[in-house]
Parts: C-alpha cells; sequence; structure tokens
C-alpha cells in the first residue's frame, strides 16, 4: 500500500472508549481514556480525552502526515508516520538524531478493536 493511502478501517467514525488495558505506564496510571481519529488525505488527527486517578480531564490532539517522510514538530522533534497495512498506523519519534518514542496503533480484523503500543504501555480500546 502506498505511504499516502489510508487503511478503509481507520477513519473519522474511529472513536473509541477505553475497554482494558494489558500494560499501564506506572507514571500515568489514569482512569479512562477515549481517542477519536479524523482521516484526510495523508493527514490522521488524533483527539484524545484522559481521565487521570484523581478524576481530572485531559484533552489533547495530535496531526500526523502518513506519507512516510520527516516533519518538524517542534522542541527539536521530528517525526515520521506511516500506514502499516490495511489496519495498522507507526509514528516514529526522532530528536537529536535518536528514537524518542514509537507509538503504533492496530485495528482488530473485525474492527471493533484498537490496540495502542508505545513502549512499555500496551492499550486496548472498544469502539464507541
Amino acid at each position: 500500500m502506498p505511504a499516502t493511502s489510508r487503511p478503509a478501517a481507520i477513519g473519522s467514525d474511529g472513536a473509541s472508549s477505553m475497554a482494558s488495558i494489558s500494560t499501564r505506564h506506572p507514571d500515568n496510571p489514569f482512569h479512562r481514556a477515549t481517542l477519536e481519529f479524523e482521516v484526510v488525505g495523508d493527514t490522521v488527527t488524533i483527539a484524545d480525552v484522559v481521565i487521570d486517578a484523581t478524576g481530572r480531564e485531559e484533552r489533547g490532539r495530535n496531526t500526523l502526515r502518513t506519507d512516510g517522510k520527516e516533519h518538524y514538530y517542534g522542541h527539536g522533534y521530528v517525526v515520521t508516520a506511516r500506514w502499516l497495512g490495511s489496519h495498522g498506523l507507526e509514528a516514529v519519534v526522532m530528536r537529536d538524531g535518536k528514537v524518542a518514542g514509537r507509538v503504533q496503533y492496530q485495528l482488530s480484523p473485525d474492527g471493533n478493536a484498537l490496540t495502542l503500543s508505545a513502549g512499555e504501555y500496551i492499550g486496548v480500546f472498544d469502539r464507541a
């Protein structure tokens, strides 16, 4: 699949709620999280809402270009994002020429579960 093609399985209807977690990062013991994906051309916007352990809500929004090329995101960070087949998305974050982080989103074959992997953290989301 060309780097600019988007999997049919991930799109703007990809709102998901946290169902279960295999591993939580010890520095971020959140209570609940939701993700919503919007895909336009080779641009993916991921909006997240996280309820932390104290009940406080945090909102975030990240936009990725899925063309497989490096893109500067400020503060010395460069991000390369690409599709992994028809059900996956990967983003690699670099700083000073070294990998600073990697995240993968993998949609189940039936489209009802999304697995997010980032370092030691693995989260499984059910479609809302």
